[in-house]
């Protein structure tokens, strides 16, 4: 028996023959979501343009609302010695004022390792000179969490996780996070890799996965892309703890968008995307979102990737993405969740395919879609007119039935049962 389900916190359904029993399946909606998600954004700690220190992100905070920071990267000079981006150097203490700074000012930040360059410390460093390093680096910068961007296949994964485990016990309250490149249809095996080998060692972690250049076939919208990412991701998260609930997953992963031009072309991050996801991590109550980046967010006309501004007019002025990313996007909707409406039905000739269209109730928002395991991938757009299209029948003839759901931000309408006889 086949089931397909669709939707993002929008309508979804299953269909299923009228000889078994008719059920819904889909994702449990999180009673504590309903809230604005943390954003904690990406900030390149290279030296300012103004001299040796980096961008005074106190400043940032106070002209935008960020409360919590990305501070990337830090990487190897090539003998196991940890230096920022920049080539600065972290025995100096480099940027330890600004992150005093930060603190008094009540600001959380993460510093990141590793990056898209592919100099990272577990490559030529021991467990224990990890350990050290680690260590040294709490200890000059008192961060709330470390991040561990991991890209390259060459990375050490084993050595990070296995420091990691001496790390969290002297560090109880450390914030461990792995960001990972990730596709629509999930992550890869690198990806995976990370989540085993931090899973087999017990840690608490969050699975950051970076929403962003995917290749040349991916140049529609990026929120639709992101949030399959997303779902696909959960799903496989579903699988590495089959123990947690739905909601508990869901605290397990965040997205980093690459705002404006991605290194893609083609590919272009856009304030209405970013809206769009805000709506989606409210829904699911994800751990946190984040950009690439603080450095990045102001207006530029440039059709390539910039590390200065997002390009291609994306906004029209500084700290814009920021802005929109701090906004709690969802308001107070009625408490009861209407069940879809005027549903109607269309068999093709060759008897393969049944398209059903219905009206979303004005509680319910559809949103996008998203892939879940075998299950079948269907667009569900902004708006109230919802169809589907249902091409894996036999062509032959019989009784087809559906269940079909609203899903508001109250929970799930009843399901309302439909039927389709091909004769």
């Amino acid at each position: 028996m086949k089931k397909y389900i669709a939707g993002v916190g929008a309508l979804f359904f299953t269909l299923s023959s009228l000889a078994a029993p008719l059920q819904g399946i889909g994702l449990s909606v999180d009673p504590t979501a309903n809230q604005c998600i943390l954003f904690t954004p990406y900030q390149q700690m290279s030296s300012n343009m103004n001299g040796n220190e980096p961008q005074d992100l106190v400043a940032v905070s106070q002209q935008t609302g960020i409360k919590s920071f990305n501070l990337a990267f830090i990487k190897d000079n090539g003998v196991c010695d940890p230096i920022w981006s920049g080539n600065n150097s972290v025995a100096s203490g480099w940027g330890q004022q600004l992150m005093a700074n930060m603190r008094k000012a009540g600001l959380e930040y993460r510093i990141s390792f590793g990056g898209a360059d592919p100099r990272d410390l577990s490559n030529k460093c021991s467990v224990s000179q990890l350990i050290s390093i680690y260590q040294n680096i709490i200890n000059i910068y008192q961060p709330t969490g470390l991040d561990f961007d991991i890209e390259h296949s060459t990375v050490n994964v084993p050595n990070i996780i296995t420091a990691l485990k001496t790390i969290v016990v002297n560090n109880p309250n450390l914030k461990i996070s792995f960001t990972l490149p990730v596709m629509p249809d999930g992550l890869g095996s690198l990806g995976k890799k990370v989540v085993s080998e931090a899973t087999k060692a017990n840690l608490n972690y969050v699975v950051n996965i970076m929403v962003m250049d995917y290749g040349s076939a991916y140049t529609k919208d990026m929120a639709v892309y992101a949030m399959q990412a997303a779902m696909s991701t959960f799903n496989y998260l579903k699988t590495v703890y089959p123990q947690k609930s739905s909601a508990e997953v869901w605290q397990i992963l965040a997205l980093t968008p690459m705002i404006g031009v991605n290194d893609i072309p083609g590919e272009l991050f856009t304030l209405a995307n970013t809206d769009t996801l805000n709506v989606f991590a409210e829904e699911h109550n994800l751990a946190w979102l984040s950009m690439w980046s603080v450095g990045r967010d102001r207006p530029c006309s440039d059709t390539k990737a910039s590390s200065k501004c997002s390009g291609a007019n994306a906004q029209s002025k500084p700290y814009e993405f920021s802005q929109h990313m701090l906004q709690c996007s969802k308001k107070p909707e009625p408490t009861e969740c209407l069940p879809p409406a005027n549903i109607k039905s269309k068999v093709s000739s060759n008897k393969k395919a049944i398209t059903l269209s219905w009206q979303a109730p004005q509680n319910s928002k559809p949103i996008a879609n998203y892939q879940v395991n075998n299950y079948k991938d269907v667009l569900l757009w902004k708006g109230t007119a919802v169809t589907f299209t249902d091409n894996t029948l036999p062509g032959k003839n019989g009784t087809y039935g559906y269940v079909l759901y609203s899903q508001c931000a109250s929970g799930l309408s009843k399901g309302i049962k439909y039927s389709v006889v091909i004769k």
